[in-house]
């Protein structure tokens, strides 16, 4: 369909952009030197070697996605990408679960989704009870200690849910800083969905790649 090819072009054109660099300015640029790339590289190289199998990122929690991509790493931008409800967003959400239960500090935008729903979603996940008998209630008193321990569990990790459809690039970008703040660090940001964030006065198109950048 045509929106699926326009998702595409938007995102190549992230890649384009981002390689090209076409706003930043040259002056600010220091010309790398050719002999210390290498030397640092080598020197990665025999660390890898002293621990092979060792992953440079944080685990997603997913062994064979954590095998293709060695981690989620600093610095770096992943795309969950795949036609409407085959459970990107499951995987975000369990991916950021998954992060957080490492003591990494996790701050998720959840665009489309609010935070109970997700929350429930957690409980449903790591009690194994069905969602369906959680939201009607239909639960005995060893379920409920099961749901109970898991809610407690959940509560004192690093993680924090951000619900809100119409946010922006600054006011995420200031959440940020207060998590920032109050945590020492941030080491995974989630955005469920990108196309979602509102950027006034500026095209869909344009403000996918200026939010990618962000």
């Amino acid at each position: 369909r045509m929106d699926e090819y326009n998702e595409i072009d938007v995102l190549l054109d992230k890649v384009e952009n981002a390689f090209l660099s076409v706003r930043r300015d040259v002056s600010d640029i220091t010309l790398p030197d050719m002999q210390d790339i290498v030397l640092e590289t080598y020197n990665n190289i025999l660390k890898d070697i002293e621990n092979p199998g060792q992953l440079k990122g944080i685990s997603t929690g997913f062994q064979d996605i954590d095998l293709y991509i060695g981690g989620l790493q600093k610095k770096t931008l992943y795309y969950i990408g795949a036609r409407p409800s085959m459970g990107k967003t499951a995987l975000l959400s369990q991916i950021c679960l998954n992060v957080a239960k490492q003591g990494k500090v996790v701050v998720f935008f959840s665009l489309e989704m609010s935070e109970e729903k997700i929350i429930r979603r957690y409980i449903s996940q790591e009690t194994v009870i069905e969602r369906d008998k959680i939201d009607l209630g239909l639960i005995n008193q060893d379920e409920l200690k099961k749901i109970t321990d898991v809610s407690q569990q959940l509560s004192n990790l690093p993680l924090v849910i951000i619900e809100n459809a119409t946010i922006n690039t600054n006011q995420m970008r200031n959440i940020i800083k207060k998590v920032k703040k109050k945590y020492g660090r941030v080491d995974l940001i989630a955005i469920d969905y990108l196309q979602y964030i509102q950027d006034q006065n500026k095209d869909r198109r344009i403000a996918v790649e200026e939010n990618s950048r962000a």
